[in-house]
């Protein structure tokens, strides 16, 4: 979903957002219900509604109820820090961070710590590891079980060098965000092919709309979405969609909360996708 303050000022809220896309009986679109695995919870880091702003109410009015509802509802859960920034110039508040959360839900297996959304600096895998290194091993300080999604540099996109020189810490998947123009680039996707071949990977964002910040096409369902996941769940890779918002970009539902569908829009596929494959996406 968006921000998760965002979210809980929509119509719908947060735990109405997991109840729509949990929703095993909803008909919108040409699948007759939702099969949601996993859903990824971004925790808002910029002024002025963030978690820095006021860490104590921000867990427990939005961080830990987002949590728990999505585990009643069967999901795992990733806590998602989701900066788009300069992971250098931001170290004190990610340890911060961790040291405060990390320990709050070590003892749920469901709950994912993806350590830092996006860095924006177009540095090297060797360059921006031991900064993730050290978020890491702070992690598995606190919590040595929860599995752990590391990004890599230039938004998630050189992860590729992972293969032959990955972290230490265990129970760790490297995530990759990889939208059309991604997709279309050989060297994008050659980093997850190398990634694949010695760790897990999960997509944490991908998607598409008929929108403006969109590449663009007539039909990226068969152009983008289709073969992208049948090439990623070939590779054992995991996902979640970006982004169940009827707001934030690329968005799967209008402004009233109606499934957006057709050959542009990515939520009457990400559906159709996870009805058709249902049986695939079993927890285990």
């Amino acid at each position: 979903m968006e921000g998760l303050y965002d979210q809980s000022q929509t119509s719908l809220g947060i735990n109405g957002l997991i109840d729509k896309v949990t929703n095993v009986t909803d008909a919108s679109g040409t699948s007759p219900g939702w099969y949601t695995r996993m859903i990824r919870l971004p925790v808002d880091v910029y002024a002025p509604n963030d978690y820095f702003s006021n860490p104590t109410t921000y867990v427990s009015t939005i961080l830990k109820p987002a949590v728990a509802y999505a585990t009643s509802k069967g999901l795992y859960a990733i806590i998602d820090l989701h900066y788009v920034d300069n992971p250098y110039n931001l170290i004190s508040n990610v340890n911060a961070f961790w040291t405060n959360i990390a320990p709050m839900f070590a003892n749920q297996s469901n709950v994912i710590y993806e350590i830092f959304n996006e860095s924006n600096q177009t540095d090297t895998w060797e360059t921006y590891k031991p900064t993730m290194q050290a978020w890491v091993t702070l992690v598995r300080g606190f919590a040595p079980k929860n599995l752990i999604f590391a990004g890599s540099p230039s938004w998630d996109q050189s992860m590729g060098d992972s293969a032959t020189d990955p972290l230490t810490g265990g129970n760790i998947a490297y995530t990759v965000h990889m939208y059309e123009q991604h997709y279309a680039s050989s060297w994008n996707t050659g980093q997850v092919v190398a990634a694949t071949k010695a760790n897990p990977v999960a997509m944490t964002e991908w998607g598409f709309c008929e929108c403006s910040d969109q590449p663009g096409g007539t039909d990226n369902v068969d152009t983008y979405g289709t073969p992208m996941l049948t090439w990623l769940e070939g590779m054992n890779g995991s996902w979640t969609a970006w982004c169940a918002s009827n707001s934030w970009l690329p968005d799967m539902f209008d402004g009233s909360w109606n499934l957006l569908v057709g050959p542009q829009q990515e939520g009457g596929f990400v559906k159709d996708w996870l009805y058709t494959h249902r049986s695939d996406n079993q927890p285990q």
